[in-house]
């Protein structure tokens, strides 16, 4: 995220809001879901649409569910989690923030105090580590594209 009022979200499952600070964030996304990257101002239309009608929503936000009697049910977006953090390496993660079943943000890169807040459904499901794969940030970045890396079984 390059500067505060910057959002990240998570096919409608998730939400992290670059709230305060005065320098850029490395973020690397580590989920089965496409990132979609916004403002907090678009952030809060997107999820005012989610509230309504299921057939209103951005394709890229619906939760992955095949059922649409569920997704009606589907819980609101709500605020779970605000974060102070401050980066303390340059290529190496300082703090994860979880969500859940759905996945992670490693906050890495040298930069001041900064607060993010998470949202979930509910706002449950939300928590911070110290960060899993603090290494997984190679220094090289991707200007908001989806870089997939397969593995063996």
């Amino acid at each position: 995220m390059s500067a505060a009022g910057e959002s990240i979200m998570l096919g409608g499952l998730a939400r992290l809001d670059y709230v305060e600070g005065g320098r850029p964030i490395l973020i690397t996304v580590i989920s089965v879901l496409r990132p979609h990257f916004t403002n907090i101002d678009r952030a809060n239309k997107l999820c005012a649409r989610l509230a309504g009608p299921v057939t209103d929503w951005p394709r890229i936000l619906r939760p992955p569910r095949r059922d649409v009697m569920r997704l009606h049910a589907f819980p609101p977006l709500k605020p779970a989690l605000r974060v102070s953090a401050y980066g303390h390496y340059d290529c190496m993660a300082s703090l994860d923030v979880v969500w859940s079943g759905v996945g992670w943000c490693a906050l890495a890169g040298r930069f001041p105090p900064v607060v993010l807040e998470a949202w979930s459904p509910n706002g449950v499901g939300v928590y911070e580590r110290k960060p899993l794969l603090p290494y997984e940030f190679t220094g090289k970045v991707a200007k908001r594209s989806q870089v997939l890396r397969k593995t063996p079984a």
